[in-house]
């Protein structure tokens, strides 16, 4: 990765990271190592209640599975960690009253950086792999992508995608995680048996504007979305997925 330049993603870390040394010494190690638990629990939450949380979502808004698993997963850890911090913040506050009433008030506060460092990291972490899942600007997917945090966060997760895979699976989910490779890269992915197919429309467009905007780079003509050709090019690419 040494050839990869910093981005303004990388600045947005950096930036998160010093605010985090400056609120990790007001706040001090017990507020900020519960901040972090919490947020902890709120992935772990996510990953075990999110296959629940697709189905309803997909039901009530009739977005596509990977989609409502994207929207799930961020709702769980949001609304999970905000339950956490209302409960934490009336049960810490009393214990962070006597502490800065005690000699060891400066202490506290100097030992209260390094957690709140390794939180907003890890809440940069969960962003990214939001980011990166979530169908937004072309854009600035690319800028996380490309990014020297980015790359590092993508790298971790796949090294933990086996294993995330099989617990969403046994909890009834979807895999929230994409595996991305190289025009000059394979990968052997390891599905599971019995896998359902179900169409994405929104990946369906990007990819089809994505066709255009090659086209039009390239002086082409570009082509009309037809939607009764939409069932035989599905048809086709099970097919193209299961031979």
């Amino acid at each position: 990765m040494p050839d990869l330049p910093v981005n303004l993603v990388d600045v947005a870390v950096l930036v998160l990271v010093g605010f985090a040394i400056w609120t990790g010494y007001g706040a001090g190690f017990i507020a900020t190592t519960y901040s972090l638990a919490t947020w902890v629990l709120a992935a772990a939450a996510a990953i075990v209640f999110t296959g629940p949380a697709t189905a309803v979502i997909a039901a009530i808004a009739g977005v596509p599975k990977p989609l409502a698993s994207s929207i799930a997963f961020v709702l769980v850890v949001l609304v999970v960690e905000a339950l956490f911090s209302f409960t934490g913040h009336l049960a810490v506050r009393p214990i962070v009253a006597l502490v800065r009433r005690s000699p060891l008030n400066v202490v506290e506060r100097i030992l209260g950086i390094p957690p709140s460092v390794v939180r907003s990291l890890f809440i940069a972490a969960v962003a990214v792999t939001a980011l990166v899942s979530l169908p937004l600007s072309s854009d600035l997917k690319a800028a996380v992508e490309t990014s020297r945090f980015g790359r590092v966060v993508s790298a971790q997760i796949a090294a933990l995608q086996p294993q995330l895979q099989a617990l969403t699976a046994q909890l009834g989910g979807v895999p929230l995680l994409v595996t991305k490779i190289g025009e000059d890269e394979t990968e052997k992915l390891d599905l599971p048996d019995g896998l359902q197919l179900a169409p994405d429309p929104v990946a369906e467009r990007q990819l089809f504007d994505l066709v255009n905007d090659e086209r039009a780079q390239r002086g082409l003509a570009a082509l009309a979305w037809d939607t009764r050709l939409v069932p035989i090019a599905r048809a086709h690419s099970e097919e193209m997925f299961r031979l």
